[in-house]
């Protein structure tokens, strides 16, 4: 069962009651209840998403299950079936959604809403079958029984938004807030070190030597280590520690999230480890730790979600360093991974050390209310105005000063000086 009664309260108005669908669409709400059949529904979405090659995390159910749960979300999972064959599925969240103003990486107002969120866009493996065309069917029912609700439609491939909004049957009365584009990279796992580094170009390749060797020369021989975590009796352990770098880290300090930002998501680590997922990882230098890692490994796949590291070792690049050692112990396993998903985030180390990328957009799509209204004139207003401060800034020469003022040391890139 997908839904507690907790959580049925906050879900759209056709929650127990039959699934409904929209006329001439095909989507269908799975309710476990009405369908009785989660296991061998379950055995159908895996399946798909295997031969669809879907590449977001949102979309492996099982997930979606577990993150769901222990974020108290409400989620919502949608099929269209071919005869009695499922050709299609769309995961849904429900739940608090954020969107930022920011200045460079200073965060200077964050608005916070209920919302619905789709993750990727439908996963599908059949070619006959138009992934906009899909998507937007699936918005006209949400939008029929949300009650209002904004959607969020995030990491999209862009081609896909573009004739979505071709289509005016499928957004309008809605007023759209675009969160940009970003880049999606992915590592895919060489045979060995010798294979990783030689696939690099000479300059990354010589940068991340002389990371390796400078924070040795720093620790001494034999003391810069990465410790492994996986087992829920170990959450506590690897938390103990990994808190207090991350409350050091610039995603708390100036953003607010993380692993530090709330009890939730320290039980969240606990229930993604009792599935069998969490990975967790703190480099050492001799007796102190300097960096932390957060991942899970489902299947072939091992996806990098948290990296936080002390700002006073920024000058050493231990964040370059913790990564690095996963990479390599990842290489040396027993059981290697086929990839490393970097998720989203244009990073200098994801951009050298892909194999992979592609680009993915964002936006949240609100009534056409004076809430929605509101909301969009809000934050696109703060938005031009911190993009206006920013280029006088740098126009004046003072974003450098300030930027050293109120942000943690930024680590080097793999690719500049030293």
């Amino acid at each position: 069962m997908f839904l507690t009664p907790e959580q049925t309260q906050d879900a759209p108005a056709w929650v127990g009651q039959t699934p409904p669908s929209l006329p001439k669409s095909g989507w269908r709400m799975v309710h476990w209840p009405h369908l009785g059949y989660e296991d061998a529904w379950l055995a159908e979405a895996r399946a798909l998403h295997a031969a669809a090659g879907d590449r977001h995390l949102a979309n492996i159910v099982d997930w979606a299950r577990v993150n769901a749960s222990a974020l108290g979300l409400t989620l919502l999972l949608f099929e269209r079936r071919d005869r009695d064959r499922l050709v299609g599925y769309a995961v849904v969240e429900v739940g608090r959604e954020e969107a930022d103003v920011r200045m460079g990486l200073r965060l200077l107002h964050r608005q916070r809403f209920h919302a619905l969120k789709i993750t990727g866009g439908i996963v599908t493996a059949d070619p006959a079958l138009p992934p906009a065309r899909m998507l937007g069917e699936l918005l006209l029912l949400l939008r029929l029984k949300c009650r209002g609700l904004p959607i969020h439609l995030h990491a999209i491939p862009p081609a896909v938004l573009r004739e979505l909004h071709e289509d005016a049957r499928y957004t309008s009365g809605m007023v759209v807030l675009s969160e940009g584009r970003m880049q999606h990279y992915r590592m895919d796992i060489p045979a060995s070190t010798d294979i990783l580094f030689a696939v690099l170009n000479g300059r990354t390749r010589a940068s991340f030597r002389r990371h390796l060797r400078r924070i040795e020369r720093k620790c001494g021989p034999g003391q810069v280590r990465l410790e492994g975590f996986s087992r829920p009796d170990e959450v506590n352990k690897f938390l103990d520690v990994a808190l207090q770098i991350a409350r050091q880290s610039y995603q708390y300090q100036l953003l607010r999230s993380g692993v530090a930002s709330n009890e939730r998501r320290h039980q969240w680590l606990f229930d993604i480890a009792e599935a069998g997922w969490w990975r967790g990882h703190l480099l050492w230098c001799g007796d102190q730790a300097v960096a932390f890692l957060v991942s899970v490994r489902i299947g072939e796949a091992h996806y990098g979600l948290e990296m936080g590291y002390d700002p006073m070792w920024a000058e050493w690049s231990v964040g370059t360093v913790a990564l690095l050692e996963l990479i390599r112990s990842m290489v040396e396993s027993d059981d290697p991974p086929a990839y490393l998903d970097f998720l989203y985030g244009d990073q200098g180390y994801k951009r050298r050390l892909s194999t992979d990328d592609w680009e993915e957009e964002s936006e949240f799509l609100f009534p056409l209310s004076p809430f929605g209204l509101l909301h969009v004139a809000l934050l696109s207003a703060g938005r031009r105005a911190a993009g206006f401060a920013t280029r006088q800034l740098h126009r004046l020469g003072l974003k450098n000063q300030l930027r050293r003022r109120v942000l943690p040391a930024p680590e080097r890139d793999p690719d500049g000086p030293g």
